[in-house]
């Protein structure tokens, strides 16, 4: 896993050639991934702290390039129980105080973005397998829309009663026209490739799946190099907002 910032935000192509020969010699790069999806292995591709490199060499050869890249992933998938446990104890625990943040929710929220920054800085700790995160994250979103679903549901059915087709099309148009806008706004804009900006979109939808399509369409993992900071940001502004519109909308 890759934890040294000398090699942080250099390209495959810049590492090659500041990197001392006689160091690199005798290994092999052939893999190269971000938040457990793969990335091209092109002299332009950039690298990331957190990113997983894999490569291949005698015992010796690559213990030694491991210790210039940052830290060897264990090669049996593990959950830091300790780290878990921490963030759940202290996020229902600052969520309890209730003063600005009003829930466990928010608390488990804040508590969460800390502790993954501190992750992400240091990625040494916390592992968490990405079978168990997946089943955490939409385990966790779907009691979250049941709740919100139980909660709302019937003064929903009459909001449909009295309004008619108009609210079924507004929602339609909520989810269409900021992605239309979002899509021309990327592409003539900002000047953004379209493999890059698709991703992206996915991203703002934080839809998987849609991810998934795009990739399979792109022939390329490269749409999920414009998925990821999209994606994390869909998500907070997600848990933060729901709540807000149909409590006060």
């Amino acid at each position: 896993m890759v934890t040294n910032h000398n090699i942080a935000g250099r390209t495959i192509g810049d590492v090659n050639a500041m990197a001392d020969p006689q160091m690199r010699r005798g290994v092999f790069l052939t893999a190269l991934t971000r938040l457990d999806q793969p990335l091209p292995i092109a002299p332009n591709t950039a690298i990331a702290i957190g990113d997983v490199a894999r490569i291949i060499g005698s015992p010796s050869d690559v213990e030694r390039v491991s210790k210039q890249i940052g830290y060897p992933v264990p090669s049996s998938e593990k959950t830091d129980f300790l780290y878990f446990g921490l963030g759940l104890v202290s996020g229902f625990a600052l969520g309890l105080l209730g003063v600005p943040f009003r829930g466990t929710g928010g608390g488990c929220l804040i508590v969460g973005l800390v502790l993954g920054w501190l992750r992400a800085r240091r990625p040494t700790f916390g592992q968490l397998p990405a079978a168990a995160a997946l089943y955490v994250k939409d385990f966790g979103l779907a009691v979250f829309v049941a709740c919100i679903g139980l909660a709302t549901g019937p003064e929903a059915l009459k909001q449909i009663v009295h309004y008619g087709i108009a609210l079924p099309l507004a929602g339609i148009a909520v989810s269409l026209v900021p992605g239309l806008i979002s899509l021309y706004y990327g592409k003539y804009v900002l000047k953004m490739h379209p493999v890059i900006l698709c991703g992206a979109l996915c991203g703002r939808q934080a839809s998987t799946p849609a991810l998934n399509a795009v990739t399979l369409a792109a022939g390329s993992n490269a749409p999920v190099l414009g998925y990821t900071v999209p994606y994390t940001l869909a998500n907070v502004l997600l848990t933060l907002a729901c709540p807000v519109v149909v409590l006060h909308g």
